[in-house]
C-alpha cells in the first residue's frame, strides 16, 4: 500500500525494494507517476481516460523552446560541413537534463553516433568544446509529452541515469525530423557490427602501441620557467581517456641557444598505449602534446597553474611504426579530433621549424614481450631504448 503523499516521491529504487524486478515495468509505472503527478499539479480531470486526458494536456503546457536569432549560424553550418566532411543533421534547440527543468538555448550537432551541444553556432568551427557531449550506441531516443515538440534520449536503453537528456524543438515536423535522424545514429554502431566495419573501418592498433617522446625543438621561443611535455589521450570528440605523467625538460629555466632554438634531444618520454586504452577511446582518438610552462606576473611570482604554449596531435588512426615527427602549433590547443580534420588543420597556427620527435613501436597481439607494460610518460632515457 502506498499512501497519496508518497506516491508521487516514488523512485526507481523503491520499486525495486516493492518486488519488482523488470526495470521495463518500473519505468511504464514511473512515467504513469510522472503524468499523474502532472495532471494533480495542473488540475486536470482525472475521470475517464486518466492518462489520456492528462498526456493532452501535458502537451498543451507552456513552450520551452528558446527563439534568438544568430545571423551567423547559416555561415558556420556550412563552413561545419567543410571540417567535417560529410553532411550532418545540426540546428538550435533547446534543452535540459535528465530531471527535465532548467531548459537551456543550444547548437546542436549530431555526427556519425555522436550528439554534441554548442554554445551557439561560432563554438564548434572555433575548437571551442561542447557543452554536452553524449555517444548514441543503444541509446532510446522517444518522442515526449514532457514539453512541446521534445524528446527524450535515454543515454542506456536498459535504464534511465543522469546522463539522459531532453531536446525541445520549435515544430512538430522538426522534432520528428530530428526523431529520425537520432534513431538513425542510434543504430550506427549496431550497422557497422553486423556489416563487419563495411561502414568505415580503422587502420588503428587493436593491441597496443608504445610511443616513445624522444626530442623537441622549438625555433624562436622565449625563456620557460619548469617547462615539461604533457600528453592526454581523447576520443574522437576531445573527452579526455588517459593522462599520461609530463616529461619534465632538463634545464631551469629552459632557454634557446645562440641560434634562437631551444630543443632537447634526449626526453626520453614513453606513452604505452594498451589495448584496454584504445578500445576505451575508440576510433578516431588522438593524443594530445602539450609543450607547457610556469608563467609569471609582472610581479614576478609563478602563476598556480602551468599554460599551453604549444602543442601538437597524433592520430591514433593513422599510427604506423617507426620514427614519427609531429609539427608543432601555436596555442590555444584544440584538443577535439573532428575540429582538426579537413579544413579545420589550415585553421590552426603552425610554429614554424619546431616539432616534436616521436619513436613508435605497434605491438602485435600475442607477440613476446607484449604485456606489462603500464601507461606513462615520464622522464626515463634508459626505459625508452
Amino acid at each position: 500500500q502506498v499512501d497519496h503523499d508518497d506516491l508521487f516521491l516514488l523512485t526507481d529504487t523503491d520499486l525495486k525494494d516493492m518486488g519488482m524486478r523488470l526495470s521495463e515495468n518500473r519505468s511504464l509505472l514511473l512515467n504513469h507517476v510522472s503524468t499523474l503527478r502532472f495532471a494533480w499539479r495542473h488540475e486536470v480531470s482525472i475521470g475517464g481516460d486518466t492518462l489520456k486526458e492528462a498526456l493532452r494536456a501535458r502537451g498543451k503546457s507552456k513552450k520551452v523552446f528558446i527563439k534568438r536569432k544568430d545571423t551567423r549560424a547559416e555561415q558556420n553550418s556550412r563552413m561545419l560541413e567543410d571540417v567535417t566532411g560529410f553532411e550532418q543533421k545540426k540546428g538550435y534547440v533547446t534543452w535540459a537534463d535528465h530531471a527535465g527543468v532548467k531548459w537551456k538555448r543550444a547548437f546542436a550537432v549530431l555526427q556519425g553516433g555522436q550528439l554534441y551541444l554548442f554554445k551557439n553556432s561560432d563554438a564548434p568551427v572555433s575548437g571551442v568544446a561542447p557543452l554536452v557531449a553524449r555517444a548514441l550506441d543503444a541509446a532510446l531516443v522517444t518522442a515526449s509529452t514532457h514539453a512541446p515538440h521534445s524528446l527524450f534520449i535515454q543515454a542506456a536503453a536498459s535504464k534511465a541515469s543522469l546522463k539522459d537528456l531532453y531536446l525541445a524543438l520549435p515544430s512538430e515536423e522538426e522534432r520528428d525530423e530530428w526523431l529520425q535522424h537520432l534513431v538513425a545514429a542510434a543504430s550506427l554502431k549496431l550497422l557497422n557490427t553486423v556489416f563487419g566495419g563495411a561502414l568505415g573501418g580503422s587502420s588503428r592498433p587493436k593491441s597496443a602501441a608504445l610511443v616513445l617522446v624522444e626530442g623537441i625543438s622549438i625555433n624562436q621561443a622565449g625563456p620557460m620557467s619548469k617547462a615539461h611535455v604533457s600528453a592526454t589521450l581523447t576520443d574522437n570528440i576531445g573527452v579526455p581517456k588517459h593522462a599520461f605523467p609530463p616529461a619534465s625538460l632538463p634545464h631551469e629555466p629552459w632557454q634557446p641557444d645562440k641560434r634562437g632554438v631551444s630543443e632537447c634531444e634526449t626526453l626520453g618520454g614513453k606513452a604505452m598505449l594498451s589495448k584496454h586504452l584504445l578500445e576505451e577511446a575508440g576510433d578516431g582518438a588522438c593524443v594530445f602534446f602539450e609543450v607547457r610552462h610556469t608563467v609569471r606576473n609582472r610581479l614576478g611570482r609563478a602563476s598556480d597553474r602551468p599554460d599551453t604554449q604549444y602543442w601538437a596531435f597524433l592520430e591514433l588512426d593513422k599510427l604506423r611504426p617507426g620514427p614519427l615527427v609531429l609539427q608543432l602549433y601555436k596555442k590555444p590547443c584544440v584538443m577535439n579530433p573532428q575540429m582538426l580534420r579537413g579544413a579545420g588543420l589550415s585553421r590552426l597556427t603552425k610554429k614554424e621549424g619546431s616539432h616534436i620527435s616521436l619513436d613508435v613501436h605497434v605491438r602485435v597481439q600475442g607477440a613476446p614481450g607484449s604485456g606489462g607494460l603500464s601507461a606513462s610518460l615520464n622522464r626515463s632515457p634508459s626505459s625508452s631504448s
